[in-house]
């Protein structure tokens, strides 16, 4: 949710919190029929990627730049996100390039090993992120097969880890 396509002013006060759209989003019987008639005028720039179910998976990514909805069908592949507000257009290439060597062979044991990992020791700029007052806080990885969902969450100032399967009945 953090950012458009580039850092932006912040204006505030806002509207509308970015996280009630998500929720309304996702309570939508269809996500991009409510994207498509949403007002975000007075809402904070943002990113949100959208899975439509309804016949087939299909990815959608809206961008938001407080002035127009940028609304495109994303191909069926592997992408990578950064915020704009947080890192350069040099960073967000950088780990473009790091996702770049494990896209081909994604497995759920080497993305999460990338999200652990991935970077050049420079915490301001790594996947996991500490800038100090700014920090990564958790990593959560969602596992969707025919027949279960599993859900892995790490707490990284705890170094807890929650594991949770839901098995679906088909």
């Amino acid at each position: 949710m953090n950012g458009e396509f580039k850092p932006h002013q912040r204006n505030e006060p806002y509207r509308l919190s970015r996280g009630i759209i998500v929720k309304d989003i996702l309570a939508a019987i269809d996500g991009i029929s409510a994207i498509e008639k949403y007002d975000l005028s007075g809402v904070e720039a943002f990113t949100l990627i959208v899975a439509d179910w309804k016949s087939e998976l299909k990815f959608f990514e809206l961008v938001w730049d407080e002035k127009i909805k940028h609304i495109k069908q994303l191909e069926l592949k592997p992408h990578i996100w950064s915020s704009s507000p947080l890192y350069s257009e040099e960073v967000k290439k950088m780990r473009e390039k790091w996702f770049a060597e494990i896209r081909d062979n994604l497995t759920p044991e080497n993305t999460l090993d990338f999200h652990h990992n991935a970077g050049t020791g420079d915490k301001e700029q790594d996947l996991i992120m500490d800038r100090g007052f700014l920090k990564t806080q958790s990593i959560s990885q969602i596992i969707v097969r025919p027949s279960e969902i599993n859900l892995w969450y790490r707490d990284l100032k705890t170094s807890e880890i929650t594991e949770k399967k839901l098995v679906l009945l088909v």
